[in-house]
């Protein structure tokens, strides 16, 4: 699965992995949207550094949080038309629906005012997601002092 000695994109590593089998009948892979934001309670301030420092989710699990904001990435070898959330294709169309575990979309929507739809969870049921900030807090820091 290696091409000239690279690994491959983490999306053909997904598909390859994962879904070999229907590859060819996938009309979209649908990804779960996460709310993120601050901790209103613990993070009183709007000033911050990165705000990818400072992201919050509720604690249930990602791959538990009801499915209403999902986002697609479509295969368009196998649908007619699609919109955000829906997809509309061939009798084989399937769609796949990723574990938010593995890959989704972190919904950052009026972070400053709290956790998306969890605005009004308390501290306690809040917990810092630092997978962003881990991977990238240095290279944007880096990049934004290049210019």
């Amino acid at each position: 699965m290696y091409v000239n000695g690279s690994p491959p994109p983490p999306l053909k590593k997904l598909l390859y992995t994962y879904y070999s089998s229907e590859r060819k009948d996938i009309g979209g892979l649908v990804m779960n949207s996460i709310p993120f934001g601050n901790n209103l309670e613990l993070e009183k301030s709007s000033r911050k550094e990165l705000m990818i420092d400072h992201v919050y989710r509720n604690t249930q699990n990602p791959r538990d949080v009801t499915w209403s904001r999902w986002k697609q990435i479509v295969n368009p070898q196998n649908v007619h038309n699609y919109a955000i959330h829906w997809l509309g294709g061939g009798s084989v169309l399937k769609e796949i629906r990723l574990d938010a575990n593995r890959v989704r979309i972190n919904h950052y929507k009026e972070v400053n005012r709290g956790v998306g739809v969890f605005q009004t969870t308390a501290a306690s049921d809040l917990v810092k997601d630092s997978a962003l900030a881990d991977q990238f807090h240095s290279l944007v820091i880096n990049a934004m002092k290049q210019q």
